[in-house]
């Protein structure tokens, strides 16, 4: 499937893939400061899309498992 950019959705899934692997390569090397950081920024983020998105919250939700590795 093509990217959209008009596709609000499909750019919130490619930002938020983008970002695991990014979280991924981050928690890999960084200190528990690094982790938690990332922790609470997202745990923002799962608020502020709450009401709007479960799709985008269980991707995120899922994302988080990845700092606790």
């Amino acid at each position: 499937m093509p990217y959209d950019k008009d596709d609000v959705i499909q750019d919130l899934q490619l930002r938020v893939n983008a970002l695991e692997y990014m979280v991924r390569m981050l928690v890999s090397g960084q200190s528990s400061e690094v982790k938690e950081n990332i922790d609470e920024l997202t745990n923002i983020e799962i608020e502020r899309w709450k009401n709007k998105s479960p799709e985008i919250i269980q991707i995120m939700e899922q994302a988080l498992t990845l700092v606790k590795r």
